[in-house]
C-alpha cells in the first residue's frame, strides 16, 4: 500500500516565501504564505476537483503562467 503525501507547494508568487497547505475553519483547504507579516497571502481554488473530488490545491497553486 502506498503513503498519500499531499503534493508540496512552490513558493509565494507575491513575495517568494514558503508555503503550505492548511484547512480553513470553514473546511476549505488552502495554500498559505509563510510570511505573514509582510505578505500573509492565503489562496483557495473554487473548482469541482477541489471542491468535490478532494484535489489538493496545491496542484493547482504550483501552476505557473508562462511568459510571453
Amino acid at each position: 500500500m502506498k503513503a498519500h503525501v499531499e503534493p508540496k507547494s512552490k513558493e509565494c508568487p507575491f513575495c517568494g516565501a514558503s508555503t503550505y497547505e492548511v484547512v480553513s475553519v470553514t473546511g476549505m483547504k488552502c495554500v498559505r504564505c509563510t510570511n505573514k507579516k509582510n505578505c500573509g497571502a492565503i489562496v483557495s481554488f473554487n473548482n469541482k476537483d477541489c471542491d468535490e473530488r478532494g484535489v489538493s490545491p496545491a496542484v493547482y497553486f504550483n501552476r505557473r503562467a508562462g511568459k510571453e
